[in-house]
This record gives structure tokens, C-alpha cells and sequence, in this order.
């Protein structure tokens, strides 16, 4: 795309969640971990039973897969 709207309450915002490190938003909470989570769960749809091959495990969303 080449332009975005994005409201002015969306850009920036306090995190309220304290039961975690502050840290895990780079990683597992932030867009790593959301992406890691969604092209696993929701695109890949494992089932039980089935193997998983994760080619870029070294990355910081494939090694969240693996």
C-alpha cells in the first residue's frame, strides 16, 4: 500500500499488563509471537499427529514456531 490512516488513538498506547516483563512485547507478545502464532494456528492448521518443518527456525518468528 502506499498510504495508511491510522487513528491518532491507535499509535501510541500504555501497556496495562504488569503479570509480565516488559521484554516479552519484543518477542512472544509483540509481532514475532502474533505472526509465529497466526501462520501456525491459523494457516498451517496442524493436526494431531502430523510432522511440522519450520525452514527459517533461526528467524525471530520461526524460532517462536519451533
Amino acid at each position: 500500500e502506499e498510504y495508511s490512516l491510522v487513528p491518532s488513538s491507535q499509535i501510541l498506547f500504555k501497556v496495562e499488563h504488569t503479570d509480565v516483563p516488559l521484554s516479552y512485547y519484543t518477542g512472544i507478545l509483540g509481532m514475532p509471537g502474533i505472526t509465529a502464532y497466526g501462520g501456525f494456528f491459523e494457516l498451517g492448521s496442524p493436526k494431531k499427529g502430523e510432522n511440522v518443518f519450520v525452514s527459517a527456525a533461526s528467524g525471530a518468528v520461526g524460532q517462536l514456531v519451533g
